[in-house]
């Protein structure tokens, strides 16, 4: 997790090395998830239940062997969505891997598909950068009510995960994270993961508005550029989304079924961002984003 005292020099490594091509592209294969967590948009998501048509995976894929094979970047396979209900996942990261050589894999998940078979699927993929699971919360009232899942089940995926990093049928990191509110249960979590699953690590990410759609308190704004400007995030529908929080494409400038991915990440008001390195504050969709991201 990047802290923002390291910040300022890990923009300046992205903008060295990220110039022309993205550190991460996220692919939206199926805007689906089966929870419903009350810090996220998707309970209310005008795109719910879009899918990305084969044929456009395919293009991507092919987009994205444009990129130099000495280029390392990441793909996750998540947006806003559960990325392991899509049935297709496990091949579409097996097409990856097989032919972008500088690509590693990303998944962000609440863990409940994870069965044993899903976790044998899982273990066979090669490049799994890191595995995140998003718990939240440790307490069944707080987590079922948060989340509307039933903490039980999850806790079952943890420990089956847990114990295939332990006897090292996984080899790719597992976080364990909190969608913190500062209050003292942000550390109260974090000991709690090491103290129950000690393989995973812990991490408490800041709460987002999303843009407007989900109410949150305001927090101040950085006086500094965003990592968001080195990476390009495709929805199901193949439109680009501004960044990371712009959940449901309103800020998007094309679509991945008419564009190359690469020309959608050098567009001259993407590049000139990152050639920049602009302070957000002051600026209009940025501005407002207090994300260290």
């Amino acid at each position: 997790m990047t802290t923002p005292a390291d910040y300022p020099s890990y923009l300046d490594q992205l903008h060295s090395r990220c110039m022309d091509y993205p550190a991460v592209v996220s692919i939206e294969t199926f805007a689906y998830c089966n929870a419903a967590c009350d810090f996220c948009p998707y309970p209310n998501l005008i795109r719910k239940g879009d899918k990305m048509p084969d044929a456009l995976i395919d293009k991507l894929i092919a987009d994205l062997e444009e990129i130099p094979a000495d280029h390392a970047f990441e793909i996750n396979l998540s947006r806003v969505n559960e990325p392991f209900l899509d049935a297709r996942i496990y091949d579409i990261a097996t097409r990856i891997t097989e032919r972008l050589t500088g690509a590693s894999l990303v998944f962000f998940s609440n863990g409940t598909p994870l069965n044993t078979g899903n976790i044998e699927k899982l273990s066979r993929l090669r490049r799994v950068a890191r595995l995140n699971i998003s718990v939240n919360e440790f307490e069944a009232d707080a987590y079922e009510k948060s989340m509307q899942l039933p903490l039980e089940k999850t806790l079952d995926v943890l420990r089956n995960l847990h114990r295939g990093v332990a006897d090292g049928h996984l080899s790719f990191p597992i976080a364990l994270s909190r969608v913190g509110d500062g209050s003292t249960t942000d550390q109260i979590f974090v000991s709690w993961v090491k103290e129950n699953f000690p393989a995973f690590a812990a991490v408490v990410s800041p709460r987002s508005d999303w843009m407007g759609l989900v109410p949150q308190p305001g927090a101040l704004i950085p006086d500094q550029g965003c990592t968001q400007w080195y990476k390009l995030h495709i929805l199901a529908d193949g439109r680009d989304a501004y960044c990371c929080i712009d959940a449901e494409g309103q800020w998007s400038t094309a679509n991945a079924r008419e564009t190359s991915l690469l020309n959608i990440y050098n567009q001259p008001a993407r590049r000139r961002l990152r050639l920049d390195r602009l302070s957000r504050q002051g600026m209009p969709i940025c501005g407002q984003c207090p994300l260290l991201s």
